[in-house]
């Protein structure tokens, strides 16, 4: 959990190249050739859950549908990049941060997790998550100890690779307008999204 880790435990992942060069995560893995759409140099990321199974039916649900993700990180803590660094992608609706629309300025990272839960601790579609949480007065299905840690690692390497702040990282509940329309990331990951910031910022300064 991320609540386990500091930043003096934290395992760095190794800068790359310029950042007005990169274009990929050096630990991805892909579905296919990435997206290019309309150009953008990204200051901001916003996180998300899928509402549903794994990174695969998401990807292909979303690609159906002209939507996506730069990422999609799936339970076992595997990152699959859909979207190159340098294109912009829809994920966010109408939503601002930070006085900036996400879908042209932020990397979209996606948890593949059913998020949100009725009080029974059931999905929308009717399916019992055994091992769900109660966390800011709701029941959700909490990411996997595999998925935050790949979640902090590569919020990390974007922030330092990206020269992105970590105040710029949002969840889509909180960019969203009006609010209240998301409830993602909420309560899938272990810390809430103010101290989620203050632990990639510590990360981030690792030497």
């Amino acid at each position: 959990m991320l609540t386990n880790i500091s930043s003096e435990n934290y395992k760095v992942i190794e800068k790359n190249r310029s950042h007005s060069k990169i274009k990929l995560f050096p630990s991805a893995d892909f579905f296919g050739e990435p997206i290019m759409q309309n150009p953008m140099v990204p200051t901001g990321i916003t996180l998300h859950y899928s509402a549903g199974g794994s990174a695969v039916s998401s990807y292909r649900h979303l690609k159906a549908n002209n939507l996506g993700y730069h990422f999609l990180i799936d339970r076992n803590g595997s990152v699959h990049q859909m979207y190159y660094l340098d294109s912009t992608c829809y994920h966010a609706g109408n939503a601002t941060w930070k006085g900036e629309s996400p879908n042209k300025k932020h990397i979209a990272i996606c948890l593949a997790s059913f998020g949100q839960l009725n009080k029974d601790n059931r999905t929308c579609y009717g399916n019992l998550i055994c091992d769900a949480v109660e966390r800011q007065n709701a029941h959700w299905e909490p990411a996997t100890p595999e998925q935050e840690i790949s979640l902090l690692q590569l919020c990390v390497w974007l922030c330092k690779n990206l020269a992105i702040k970590s105040e710029k990282i949002c969840g889509h509940s909180e960019a969203c307008v009006p609010v209240g329309r998301k409830q993602d990331v909420g309560g899938v990951i272990s810390l809430s999204m103010a101290e989620f910031r203050i632990l990639v910022h510590k990360c981030s300064v690792v030497r």
